[in-house]
Order: structure tokens, then C-alpha cells, then sequence
């Protein structure tokens, strides 16, 4: 019983490390930087709007089309026409298959738009789009770099208070004890 007591007290004291202790400013914006949603979220606007840039310059780019087909004719359709085309005896009809037994197509299209207006806007758009976006991301991280800042220093500022707080109630005891002393000792207290 005293063993299991002992694993389980060790394994509360270890479970009580998991919280992270930072040591300085640059390593709690740091962290934040990492694992902050707003800037997690506003680069990934960023990328998507990069993404769009891209896009939309790839409207401009050369387009190719093409296309093939492979036909194996297993039977050929036989057609009836007239045996005196080929010199035979007149009313007579030969049957005869027309076409080839294999077949292929292939054909490959390109095109290129020289001019077009709805492209060069969207690709105009799309880059201010993108400029929004970086700005946007840098606002974020500026203000969420300002609200880590006065929350580390007014922490700091607490951490102080409390350590001022301490000292001042050491100094208020002290003086409450020779206040208390000298009371005691007094002079009018030893009159009858």
C-alpha cells in the first residue's frame, strides 16, 4: 500500500512539469508564433492568396489540347452494290466490305490568348489580394506580439508587486514588534 501511495504521489509531482516555463520574452513570442491560431490562420490566407496569384497567372500560360482514339474493326460491315461496276453481269450484286480493319486518330490543339482583359484584371486583383493578405498577416502578428508583451511584463510587474507587498509586510511586522517593544519599556507605563 505504501508503495503504490509513493508511485502515485511520484507520478502527481511529474505530471505537475508538464506546464511550460519560459525565461524570456523572445521565447514566449516565439512560442506564439507557432502556436497561435490568429497567425496560424492569417498565413494560411496569405498561402491561399499566393495560391490565387499563381492561379490566375496560369490563365495567361499556353493551352494544349489533344485527344487520341485506336479502333480495331473486328468485322467489317459487308454492303451489297450493283457486280457490273467491277464488269460483272448486269442485275447481279457482289457483296463487298469497305473500310480498315485498323484505325487511329490523334490530333493536339494549342492556344494562346494574347489579349485578355479578364486574365491581366484577374492577375492585377489577385496580387493586391496577396498584398492584403501579407498585411494583414503582419498587423496580426504585431498586435498579438503586443498583447504577449504587456501580458509578460504586467506578469513581471505582479511577480514584482507581490515581492514589494512581502517586504513592506516584513518592514510593517518589524516596526509593529519595536512598536509593540518599546511600549513595554516605556517610561509612562512604569508610572503607579
Amino acid at each position: 500500500m505504501k508503495s503504490v501511495l509513493t508511485i502515485l504521489l511520484f507520478l502527481l509531482v511529474m505530471s505537475s512539469e508538464a506546464q511550460q516555463v519560459f525565461r524570456s520574452l523572445d521565447e514566449v513570442q516565439q512560442f506564439a508564433a507557432i502556436h497561435n491560431t490568429e497567425i496560424l490562420n492569417a498565413a494560411r490566407k496569405t498561402l491561399v492568396a499566393g495560391n490565387d496569384l499563381s492561379a490566375a497567372r496560369g490563365t495567361l500560360l499556353p493551352q494544349i489540347n489533344g485527344s487520341a482514339a485506336f479502333q480495331d474493326n473486328l468485322r467489317l460491315s459487308t454492303t451489297l452494290i450493283p457486280a457490273e461496276i467491277f464488269g460483272g453481269p448486269a442485275g447481279t450484286y457482289s457483296e463487298v466490305q469497305f473500310g480498315q480493319k485498323y484505325n487511329y486518330n490523334a490530333f493536339l490543339t494549342g492556344s494562346l490568348d494574347i489579349v485578355n482583359v479578364g486574365s491581366w484584371f484577374r492577375i492585377r486583383s489577385s496580387k493586391i489580394e496577396e498584398q492584403i493578405a501579407q498585411a494583414s498577416e503582419l498587423q496580426v502578428k504585431q498586435l498579438i506580439s503586443e498583447q504577449i508583451a504587456a501580458a509578460y511584463y504586467m506578469t513581471l510587474l505582479s511577480a514584482e508587486a507581490c515581492h514589494l507587498a512581502q517586504l513592506s509586510k516584513q518592514t510593517s511586522d518589524s516596526l509593529l514588534q519595536s512598536v509593540t517593544e518599546n511600549a513595554r519599556t516605556a517610561w509612562w507605563t512604569k508610572l503607579p
